[in-house]
């Protein structure tokens, strides 16, 4: 599974009749559990899932009576979708998402922040010869408007010609082309293309990040809900996260029986040895001491960096992009 994790897929959600927005949980009969789902962020289940996976085995949920059902969307572009019209009462899906979806009127708000740091970066073979971005000539980059602004905000960042350098846009897997050395480098983050092309393909390699060269460090996923469901259901909400934040951590602490969750629920997901180099690579990008607290000095910066680079044309207050409200007291 390739993972481009800043995908924007809102130039869809903007043709979305917003009228249809999920209202009230249903009250559950007495004794029984509360059903809420949950949409992944990717048609084919991957370790990212873990957290709220975990927390659903190890009864996380169940002792705040909920029962969270995993929502696995056909494309990318559905999560966002799926909590603005009801569909699916919680999202994973990424920080980018919500700010676009803002700026476009759709009413999703990030409750949790996951990734702790931007892990993408420029990939390349450890054994070219090339260490810096002026070495670069050609380079295969996802066809997203998020992976090429970042390269050019990063040729720019270190006094480059962002023309200077060949791109070859990927609809799939940039990964073969490195491997083939058809480019000098591609776009990725550390724990699915940089991990694949060590998997896969036996290639050792070194990543440029992105955030060393002026890009944002941005918490890359979140759980989010809409505006709707977060008013009508705040206890809900607020079970909700208190449990996958636990599970987060407990994942974290117990990275091998976490792996080991995911991996008896999806078997036929991931190849074990993918499964088990992408979630060890996962592992430094969720540690933190308070998991899931948002600072809304990041989202200001990655929103100004996103109105810059002109993926979006305004800016709105950043109480409407996140809340830490729902988080567990500390």
């Amino acid at each position: 599974m390739k993972k481009s994790l800043f995908v924007l897929s809102f130039l869809v959600v903007l043709s979305l009749l917003l009228t249809a927005c999920g209202g009230s949980a249903k009250a559950p009969a007495a004794g029984e559990l509360q059903e809420v789902t949950i949409v992944g962020d990717w048609p084919t289940p991957w370790v990212g899932w873990i957290p709220w996976l975990v927390a659903q085995e190890k009864g996380f949920y169940q002792e705040v009576g909920l029962k969270v059902t995993t929502v696995v969307p056909a494309t990318v572009a559905d999560p966002p979708k799926y909590v603005a019209t009801g569909k699916a009462d919680f999202a994973y899906t990424t920080q980018l998402d919500v700010i676009l979806g803002r700026a476009a009127g759709v009413p999703i708000k990030s409750l949790a922040a996951v990734f702790r740091y931007n892990n993408w970066g420029i990939i390349i073979p450890k054994d070219s010869g090339i260490t810096e971005l002026k070495d670069i000539k050609t380079i295969s980059l996802y066809d997203n408007t998020w992976d090429t602004s970042s390269f050019k905000a990063m040729m720019t960042y270190a006094g480059l010609n962002p023309e200077s350098v060949k791109v070859l846009p990927a609809t799939s897997d940039t990964v073969p082309l490195l491997l083939a050395r058809q480019v000098d480098a591609i776009g990725g983050i550390t724990n699915a293309e940089q991990t694949s092309a060590l998997i896969t393909g036996g290639m050792e390699t070194i990543i440029l990040m992105a955030r060393d060269f002026g890009v944002p460090d941005v918490y890359v996923y979140v759980f989010a809900t809409s505006d709707d469901y977060l008013a009508k259901n705040p206890e809900t909400v607020k079970k909700f996260i208190a449990a996958t934040m636990k599970g987060l951590q407990y994942s974290v602490d117990h990275p091998d029986e976490a792996l080991a969750i995911f991996e008896k629920l999806y078997p036929d997901a991931l190849s074990k040895e993918y499964a088990k180099a992408s979630w060890e690579a996962t592992l430094p990008v969720l540690k933190t001491d308070v998991y899931g607290l948002q600072d809304g000095k990041l989202w200001e910066e990655v929103q100004k960096f996103m109105l810059d680079i002109q993926l979006i044309d305004k800016v709105v207050p950043v109480e409407d992009l996140f809340t830490n409200d729902y988080l567990p007291a500390k």
